[in-house]
């Protein structure tokens, strides 16, 4: 009850210190008496709200939504809390009800950004067919524009327009966000893109995406130490099967582009024995006549594997 208290507090200063949708209606100066109708419908559906995002962030989502769903009935034309009413519906995958009320909430506050990214995100998860994705990727669009740099509204959109097959698009957008793209909004894309590949079966990707290899080297120790293995029974296999790369061979041939000779803390383990390959052209210039030369190179070496 102490932690629930203090949050609880928390909580309440931030709601009434921030500008949000929910902050008291001001009352003149010095006036005192109790609260008209409206106010009172105003503080009970705080309440509502506040009691629903505690519950929320305990883990109880089904008594959560109750409480929200007492604070938008409470204050019914309030469009920002109804889109966030939608994203939690969003979240424990109650779509066709998220989608009514995201509705509501653009319909309510047709120029707020994050509605538009709410409507948009319900419509690609629940589409099937174009139609749907082609308003889902209108919706995110529209919220893209007005905040381009907002990692998970461009990853949405992005997915939207690849689902429609519009690959172009989609790598401008994420064009923008190439900087801030460390957070959660990649595994939109990476789920999409294995959804895509599933029935692959000539060729093996794998992307490094924000990779260190010391820090795999790192996470690997810690992997074998976990499992209580005898220091004396830890060799080359061991480690390599706690890697990321388990179960991939080892690179034959790494090329590194941009005129830099250096590893750059690439592939440290399984670039042992590899061949190393360095060109001056930038990685966006590296196109197929620049892989045959490298792949030229390499069938001129003669590989010895240490010895």
């Amino acid at each position: 009850m102490l932690v629930k208290s203090i949050r609880l507090i928390f909580y309440l200063t931030v709601m009434f210190a921030a500008p949000l949708a929910l902050a008291a209606p001001p009352h003149a100066e010095g006036q005192t008496g109790a609260l008209t109708k409206s106010e009172a419908s105003l503080r009970d559906s705080v309440e509502h709200y506040l009691r629903g995002k505690l519950l929320a962030g305990d883990g109880e989502y089904t008594e959560a939504l109750k409480e929200l769903r007492k604070a938008v009935d409470l204050e019914p034309d309030d469009g920002h809390l109804r889109r966030e009413y939608a994203e939690a519906l969003r979240d424990v995958q109650i779509l066709p009800e998220a989608e009514t009320q995201a509705r509501k909430a653009v319909a309510l506050i047709p120029n707020n950004a994050a509605a538009h990214r709410a409507l948009g995100q319900i419509l690609l998860a629940a589409g099937k067919d174009t139609a749907v994705l082609e308003e889902a990727a209108s919706e995110l669009k529209k919220a893209n524009d007005a905040m381009p740099l907002d990692p998970v509204c461009s990853a949405s959109l992005a997915q939207a327009l690849r689902r429609l097959d519009r690959p172009a698009e989609a790598v401008t957008v994420l064009e923008r966000i190439l900087e801030k793209g460390r957070g959660s909004s990649i595994p939109y894309l990476y789920g999409e893109a294995l959804e895509r590949t599933a029935e692959g079966t000539r060729l093996s990707l794998n992307i490094a995406w924000n990779y260190a290899g010391r820090t795999e080297l790192v996470d690997a120790f810690r992997r074998i130490a976990a499992t209580g293995i005898p220091s004396d029974q830890v060799d080359e296999r061991t480690i390599s099967e706690a890697l990321y790369t388990a179960g991939l061979p080892d690179p034959d041939l790494v090329i590194r582009t941009g005129g830099d000779q250096r590893m750059s803390n690439f592939l440290v383990w399984q670039s042992a024995y590899a061949e190393f390959y360095f060109c001056s052209k930038l990685w966006p210039d590296f196109d197929a006549a620049a892989f045959d030369d490298a792949l030229v190179d390499y069938a001129s070496r003669l590989r010895r594997f240490g010895r």
